[in-house]
């Protein structure tokens, strides 16, 4: 029988209700019911267990119960911390990887904890995390020399527009960018004479936003893109710029071969080729022009633009049979590249008009940018890549706990094996009996343990059973009295 607070159970009830206690006991045992079954075990122990000995070892039990409880408690708030630091540590490690990098190129005049700030709020803006920011600033602070001091976030700014509107990965466009400028110094110009950082970096961003609405225009307006135009442009920029040619047309032209079908690089080196040839007379390339009346070099006896050359020749090209300008191709441009010749005199016009409506700006690069930053999307990365920021900073925070633990751990370590070595024998008997324990005995105990729990489930279940059908009889044997009665 079974008395809780006045209720009783007698008979098979009474046994169902302490096998259920049993269980609970066993299957609850964490938390705030262990709690409870430690203070019902300290105050019910002597009234009801009378033996002194089984009362001492109902006692210890209950301690280390408790101690176990304190030891779960204890690794539970211990996980949470490692989890903590765990989670952010990624973040906090690329964010000082990246830093350490950008310091490598800035001038030690420069503050960097003021251009890491300042490049981690422009990253933000752009949906880039702290590391991705200062990895592209490091990368354009290797133009420090060429840019000046204090244009780090100016330029890392730039690049990311860059790379923004053109579709190319962040990287990608910093270099890109980096290989146009030291062709074309199109990002320095006239800002020779400007006195502070700041006037220079306005200026620097006017100059380079003003060649990214150019080829922002030509991409548009072409079926080529901007990736693969500016990568045909590096193969002869530096050759073209020598002659005074725009900028425009340099992407003009790169432009109609993509159109045409040429490939990148092969289209960048025909125009290096033709420059090349034309520069210095290569079997006669200058001489088939000039017997045309065509001026290759200007009154100084410097280059023409290829341009002006072109648009020279398609005054006549019209006229001139399909063999003679075969020849004037091969002249020009060689046996390789005279195909690629002939495409740009066959589409003069259409490269005219693209350098034309470069020139205008028709879709300027920055409105392309304000477009994508205020897509949802980019609101989004930028919401991710301020959190990942805080969790660096965070990071950063508990590096001095995190190496302080490390050298305990460490300490501890040490003192391990200085104890396993002065045992000797006796640690490496200890050491092989835990595991063996691990990887035999305790293997073969959960497997009698299962087999024992199975065999109590089933007769448990039989209990039940056998319960149940002689209430159900109990039931039927009085119903059937009442009906008789």
């Amino acid at each position: 029988m079974i008395i809780e607070t006045g209720f009783t159970l007698n008979g098979p009830w009474g046994l169902l209700a302490l096998m259920a206690m049993a269980v609970a006991m066993l299957v609850n045992r964490a938390g705030a019911s262990m709690v409870f079954f430690d203070v019902v075990g300290r105050f019910q122990a002597q009234r009801l267990i009378k033996d002194a000995d089984t009362s001492m070892t109902v006692f210890n039990s209950i301690m280390l119960d408790t101690f176990a409880n304190m030891q779960d408690s204890l690794n539970v708030v211990g996980t949470s911390i490692e989890g903590l630091v765990t989670s952010v540590l990624p973040f906090t490690e690329a964010m000082e990887d990246a830093e350490i990098e950008l310091r490598k190129f800035l001038d030690a005049s420069e503050d960097i904890d003021q251009i890491a700030d300042g490049v981690r709020r422009v990253g933000v803006n752009f949906g880039f995390t702290g590391d991705q920011a200062l990895s592209a600033a490091a990368k354009m602070a290797q133009l420090a020399s060429v840019l000046g001091p204090g244009q780090t976030e100016v330029g890392t700014q730039l690049g990311m527009e860059f790379g923004l509107i053109s579709g190319m990965e962040t990287e990608a466009a910093m270099q890109r960018l980096i290989n146009l400028n030291q062709q074309l110094f199109f990002m320095t110009k006239n800002t020779e004479d400007l006195a502070t950082a700041e006037e220079k970096g306005t200026k620097i961003r006017s100059n380079t936003l003003a060649v990214m609405d150019q080829l922002n225009t030509i991409e548009n307006r072409s079926a080529s893109t901007m990736e693969q135009v500016t990568f045909v442009m590096n193969q002869f920029a530096s050759q073209a710029h020598l002659t005074g040619e725009s900028i425009a047309m340099m992407a003009a032209q790169s432009a109609v071969l993509i159109e045409t079908g040429e490939e990148q690089g092969k289209a960048g080196r025909a125009l290096r080729m033709i420059y090349a040839r034309l520069g210095a007379d290569t079997n006669g390339a200058r001489k088939e022009l000039e017997a045309l009346g065509i001026a290759v070099e200007d009154a100084n006896g410097n280059l023409r633009p290829l341009s002006g050359i072109l648009g020279d020749l398609s005054k006549q090209y019209d006229s001139l049979s399909a063999s003679e300008r075969q020849a004037i191709a091969q002249s020009v441009a060689g046996n390789r590249h005279y195909t690629r010749f002939i495409k740009l005199m066959d589409n003069y016009e259409r490269a005219t008009q693209l350098a034309h409506e470069g020139q205008m700006a028709l879709f300027p690069a920055l409105e392309e940018v304000n477009v994508r930053l205020e897509e949802q999307i980019t609101q989004f990365r930028s919401a991710e890549a301020e959190l990942s920021n805080y969790r660096a900073e965070l990071g950063e925070n508990l590096l001095p706990a995190l190496t302080l633990a490390t050298e305990n751990q460490a300490k501890f370590t040490l003192f391990i094996s200085d104890l396993v070595a002065s045992l000797g024998p006796a640690a490496t008997g200890a050491a092989a009996l835990g595991l063996n324990l691990k990887n035999i005995i305790v293997p073969v105990l959960g497997v009698v343990t299962n087999i024992a729990a199975l065999t109590v489930a089933i007769q448990a279940q039989r209990a039940v059973s056998r319960a149940m059908a002689g209430d159900q009889l109990v039931n039927e044997e009085a119903f059937s009295r009442v009906g008789t009665s």
